[in-house]
């Protein structure tokens, strides 16, 4: 989080000056892509600026600024499974621990990273294992957490 509380003044500043060039001078073009090539460069991501629009008029440039600014997830090389069912339940329900300043403002929009952090490290993970299912006996219910992080476990549970 340190890393994202460093960029993200910087990334949200670029988009910021990208909305003012968009309103001044219509949507997208050079401008876009100019602050494509600048906001890659500072968060060594590649941003289409195509995305960035689309990102921008869903979620707002403080929103956007901030996943930008997210390093990417590590590899864990032995995650345990009360790890692993830790990083389900925060994907599943947005939840993390309670936290002030710039971690408590931006929290509930990690699901994407947590999201990122388990594909990257199970390749077993699929979204759609996160989804309502129906049970044998035709009822529709919501997967657990226990049952989705044991689907997605790198090790035989």
């Amino acid at each position: 989080m340190d890393e994202a509380e460093r960029l993200y003044p910087r990334v949200l500043a670029r988009m910021m000056q990208l909305m003012r060039e968009v309103d001044e001078h219509g949507d997208g073009g050079p401008a876009s892509e100019r602050a494509a090539e600048d906001i890659g460069r500072l968060t060594s991501k590649t941003v289409e600026p195509s995305e960035l629009l689309y990102a921008w008029e869903s979620e707002g440039e403080e929103v956007v600024a901030f996943r930008l600014s997210l390093p990417d997830p590590p590899v864990v090389e032995d995650i345990s499974f009360a790890e692993l069912t830790t990083l389900v339940h925060r994907a599943m329900t947005h939840s993390v621990p309670t936290a002030d300043g710039f971690a408590g403002s931006f929290g509930p929009y990690l699901d994407r990273w947590y999201a990122a952090l388990l594909r990257r490290n199970c390749t077993r993970y699929r979204p759609q294992l996160f989804n309502r299912r129906r049970s044998p006996g035709g009822d529709w219910y919501d997967p657990s957490t226990e049952e989705i992080a044991t689907a997605i476990s790198p090790r035989d549970s």
